[in-house]
């Protein structure tokens, strides 16, 4: 059976030559013990779906990158801007400005992917095509497709809108 760093080292030869991408590695679910050997491997960045369980593993591995995967609840905003450095994905605008108040000052400015309902299919999250303004703080705004999308510019969050099969980030602010 392979080791956690024979597993990434395999991976990683298979992006080779990629540009653009970031290899990230769910830890949902995993002891320290494995993210452990595979930072030892050369993974820094992290996704967790769990808050609680990333808090966790966030006080022990403290320096890394870490990923909140998944949906987020509103309860969970401020401890997501206090510790996260990414949050995938954002489905609405409320859980955007929440993120963007919440957001310390002392840090660098959240990442945040904004998700798009570009079918409108009303089973699926994300926020409208139409929506002509997220009301989020950010850095950098993005179009997806043909989606008609902006952000107003600030300093607490910077986004990329995802939905479709291609994702555009825009020029820094």
């Amino acid at each position: 059976m392979a080791t956690i760093g024979e597993n990434l080292q395999q991976v990683k030869a298979r992006l080779a030559g990629a540009r653009g991408v970031t290899l990230l590695a769910v830890s949902k679910s995993q002891p320290v013990d494995a993210i452990r050997a595979a930072v030892a491997a050369g993974q820094t960045a992290f996704g967790e779906n769990y808050v609680q369980e990333a808090i966790e593993k966030m006080n022990t591995l403290p320096a890394l990158e870490w990923h909140l995967i998944g949906p987020l609840q509103s309860n969970k905003t401020r401890v997501v801007a206090e510790r996260f450095d990414w949050v995938q994905t954002v489905a609405s605008e409320k859980i955007a400005r929440r993120l963007s108040e919440q957001r310390p000052a002392s840090l660098a400015p959240l990442n945040v992917l904004i998700q798009v309902n570009a079918s409108g299919e009303p089973t699926k999250s994300g926020v409208a095509p139409e929506q002509p303004r997220l009301g989020v703080k950010s850095r950098r705004s993005g179009l997806v497709g043909h989606a008609d999308l902006s952000a107003e510019l600030g300093e607490a969050v910077e986004c990329t809108l995802i939905g479709g099969s291609h994702v555009r980030r825009g020029d820094d602010a």
